[in-house]
């Protein structure tokens, strides 16, 4: 089975759910906050972050359980989106932004798009669905270990055989 992995037009997130006035602390609060729910969830996310007005070279770094990705000079988070989807093929992917145009360009290379409050949203459920591996386990009845050739067996062939034995007519 493969695993969905979401990438995350970072900023496009930040500023639907910003709180504060500090971009950069609101920045680190969100990164915080995604990485608390994906290490609970068992996600794969990537959060990419606009670096087009540094001068600053394409920088990826892992937070714990999230990779995070400033993209390079002069390069949108929605252009290198579209990069690792024509890189990595796009269907293991899932695009997180409101962008229309990013969700458009998504989906025609075939990833799956959700909007930036419906990732949201569902990030923060305190209900997760079980695992196959956590549910209630149920049982099915033993199998008879009897091997042909054993005492057991034997008695179980001659006791069938009994009962199934037609009766006597001349009796």
């Amino acid at each position: 089975m493969t695993t969905q992995h979401f990438l995350v037009d970072a900023y496009n997130l930040l500023f639907w759910c910003l709180k504060g006035e500090n971009l950069e602390r609101e920045r680190e609060l969100l990164i915080h906050e995604v990485n608390t729910h994906a290490k609970r969830r068992n996600l794969d996310i990537t959060l990419i972050f606009d670096a087009t007005w540094t001068d600053d070279p394409l920088a990826q770094s892992h937070f714990d359980s999230l990779e995070i990705l400033f993209t390079d000079k002069g390069v949108t988070a929605d252009d290198h989106i579209i990069y690792m989807l024509n890189e990595r093929g796009s269907s293991n992917f899932i695009v997180v932004t409101s962008d229309r145009d990013l969700s458009k360009r998504s989906a025609i290379r075939g990833a799956k798009t959700l909007s930036t409050p419906a990732f949201y949203t569902w990030l923060r459920k305190n209900k997760i669905k079980k695992k196959e591996s956590q549910k209630k386990l149920t049982y099915a009845p033993a199998k008879s270990f009897m091997k042909e050739g054993t005492i057991s067996w034997y008695e179980k062939v001659f006791n069938d055989r009994l009962q199934d034995k037609p009766e006597n007519p001349q009796s």
